[in-house]
C-alpha cells in the first residue's frame, strides 16, 4: 500500500520493519522541536516518545495552523505519543488512535485494555497544553478550538492518563 497526500492528510508516513520499539523518539536535548504531517504506525511500544521541551506537536497554533501539520498515530503496541519529563509542550490538532479517515478507530496498545496501553500518557510532565487554549495564559496561541482539537480513538484502556507528579497541564477541548 503506498501512502497517499491527499486534502488534509499527513505527507510522511512512518511505519515498523522488523522489531523498533519507537516510530519517532526525542531526547530531553531536542527542545524546539516541531513534530508534524506525519503517520506513525506499527512500531512496538511508541508512536512519539519525548522528553523535550518547548516543542510542538501537531498543530502550529503558535504560527500559522494547517489541517496538513496533523500527526496520525496508530497502531502502535502500547502509546501513541507518551511525555516522559517533557514540559511546556503544545500538543495540537493529533489524530491518536484514529486512522487518517478521521472515523475509524485504530487504537494503540493493540486495543488491549490493560492499564499500561493507552492513546497518550504523560509521565512527570508539566505545563503541556494537550487541545485548546483560550489564549488568556498563552497570548500567542492561534489555534481555533477546532484546530487545536485532538481526537482520540477507541479501544485503549485510556484516551489520556497522567502519571507521576505530572502538574498545571491544560488539557481541554479534545
Amino acid at each position: 500500500e503506498q501512502w497517499e497526500i491527499a486534502g488534509d492528510r499527513p505527507g510522511i508516513l512512518l511505519t515498523k520493519t522488523g522489531s523498533v520499539a519507537y516510530g519517532l523518539k526525542l531526547s530531553d536535548t531536542a527542545d524546539n522541536s516541531r513534530i508534524s504531517g506525519l503517520k506513525i504506525e506499527g512500531f512496538d511500544d511508541y508512536g512519539i516518545f519525548t522528553a523535550a521541551e518547548t516543542s510542538q506537536i501537531g498543530m502550529d497554533c503558535v504560527g500559522t495552523p494547517d489541517d496538513t501539520q496533523r500527526n496520525v498515530i496508530v497502531a502502535n503496541g502500547r502509546t501513541g505519543l507518551h511525555l516522559g519529563s517533557a514540559d511546556n509542550n503544545i500538543i495540537a490538532g493529533n489524530w491518536i488512535g484514529l486512522a487518517d479517515d478521521g472515523v475509524t478507530s485504530d487504537p494503540n496498545g493493540g486495543g488491549t485494555l490493560t492499564h499500561s496501553y493507552t492513546e497518550m500518557n504523560m509521565n512527570n510532565s508539566n505545563s503541556n497544553v494537550i487541545g485548546y487554549e483560550d489564549g488568556d495564559d498563552y497570548p500567542a496561541y492561534v489555534c481555533t478550538a477546532a484546530q487545536a482539537r485532538n481526537v482520540f480513538g477507541i479501544g485503549s484502556y485510556n484516551s489520556i492518563t497522567l502519571d507521576n507528579s505530572s502538574t498545571k497541564n491544560n488539557i481541554s477541548g479534545n
